[in-house]
């Protein structure tokens, strides 16, 4: 079995826990999408040169205006992965779309470990939309108080 041929009975078995049939990549872009909500879309796709899948969910874009507090908690947020359970939390230019991404090998993922890292994502990047749009609504809370929008990672920084 080739390794794409794993990321698709991983995402088939993701599908059948979240009641969505046939899950698999695309033929044409080695990706699938997954709406959660309404309003989470998380993107999956098969790196095939980096034999990973490759998590990505747009959060929010980045505010007009000052928003140099945010890049900060942002910037800090990724030290060590931290800030963002194990995560990273990108800018992608020009359009100043927030994104989190994480990867993972594909031979280091199970069904179970695919499940917790959904779920993970979707945990950490609920946090980050709040603490965004915190930021974006001017009701962040000050300078002196720490936050942590992110969960605890379970036994280390990864998702699984």
């Amino acid at each position: 079995m080739n390794n794409r041929d794993l990321a698709n009975e991983l995402l088939a078995a993701l599908g059948r826990t979240l009641t969505v049939e046939g899950l698999r990549l695309g033929a044409e872009d080695n990706s699938c999408v997954l709406l959660f909500d309404a309003n989470l879309t998380l993107n999956i796709e098969y790196d095939e040169p980096g034999e990973r899948l490759v998590f990505s969910i747009y959060l929010d874009t980045l505010p007009t205006g000052p928003c140099e507090p945010l890049l900060r908690e942002l910037l800090a947020a990724n030290l060590y992965w931290i800030g963002a359970a194990g995560a990273t939390l990108c800018l992608e230019s020009p359009n100043g779309a927030i994104l989190l991404v994480y990867a993972s090998r594909l031979t280091e993922l199970g069904e179970d470990r695919l499940e917790r890292t959904v779920d993970n994502l979707l945990t950490t990047a609920e946090k980050w939309r709040e603490r965004i749009a915190a930021h974006r609504n001017g009701t962040v809370a000050s300078a002196g108080q720490p936050s942590n929008p992110s969960p605890k990672p379970d036994d280390s920084r990864v998702y699984g």
